[in-house]
């Protein structure tokens, strides 16, 4: 194809392209309409395919946000009907687009690398002002969030995401007590 141009890396082919996901991988997916435009509108960036570990990495520009759930899922659906061992959708969005609505879609993000998001998250309150995203404690934890790198975390992922820089702080309850504590755990 006249449109790709191949290059070398670490994957074995790599390619840039000017079609959306709905061009590209329709034809792939039982149930596109249920994504709306959001495929239709996309713009796939690089396509990289790693023939020996059959994988698929996708960076894709949006003009809306998919969210973690959806994002999931298209990657699951993907990978089935492809034959693949995974798929990997890497999105990119215009920096406009973030807001403190997007705190729900880190943390599904993050989860999974830093497992102590678990509880402290829970019941948090984000807002969004001047590049600074405050997150509001509930159940105190600053100081172990603190020890995990937590705020460079958000704002290396809002970045790489958004292609925007932020700053991240823990503001509300930032810490608890023993008695408080030990009421979190099981009996």
């Amino acid at each position: 194809c006249g449109k790709l141009k191949e290059c070398r890396v670490k994957i074995s082919r790599c390619f840039y392209l000017n079609h959306s996901l709905e061009e590209m991988f329709g034809g792939y997916l039982s149930q596109k309409e249920r994504y709306g435009t959001l495929l239709s509108e996309s713009e796939i960036l690089k396509l990289e395919v790693d023939r020996e570990d059959n994988l698929v990495i996708c960076t894709a520009r949006f003009d809306q946000v998919i969210h973690w759930q959806n994002r999931l899922e298209l990657e699951q659906e993907l990978k089935n009907n492809l034959k693949l061992n995974r798929f990997v959708l890497k999105v990119k969005y215009h920096p406009d687009l973030f807001s403190a609505d997007y705190f729900a879609d880190i943390v599904a993000v993050l989860k999974p690398r830093v497992s102590v998001i678990n509880g402290y998250f829970d019941h948090a309150v984000p807002s969004y002002q001047n590049r600074i995203l405050s997150i509001e404690l509930k159940h105190g934890g600053e100081a172990i969030l603190e020890q995990t790198n937590l705020r460079k975390s958000i704002a290396d992922l809002i970045y790489e995401e958004f292609s925007l820089r932020v700053q991240v702080a823990f503001t509300g309850k930032l810490s608890m007590t023993q008695e408080e504590a030990n009421k979190l755990l099981p009996d």
